[in-house]
């Protein structure tokens, strides 16, 4: 996956690619989406922070990034 090299990009180039979509929002604690969702898409973080974390095989959840706004997740 490129999503790594893309999580941070330039903030004109941030703009460019979601100034004209559609904003959702959020509240704090909803799921974007789940560890075993197909990754399909892709989420623009407009403010805010997004919170990514897995579950060990244990169920003991860590947190793998914090995304602040201006990120791309997904």
């Amino acid at each position: 996956s490129n999503l790594p090299r893309l999580a941070r990009i330039d903030p004109r180039h941030f703009d460019l690619l979601f100034g004209g979509c559609k904003l959702e929002r959020y509240a704090a604690g909803q799921h974007l989406f789940v560890q075993e969702d197909a990754s399909d898409r892709i989420y623009g973080v407009m403010s805010g922070t997004v919170e990514i974390s897995i579950y060990s095989p244990g169920g003991q959840k860590l947190v793998a990034n914090i995304e602040l706004s201006r990120s791309l997740v997904g």
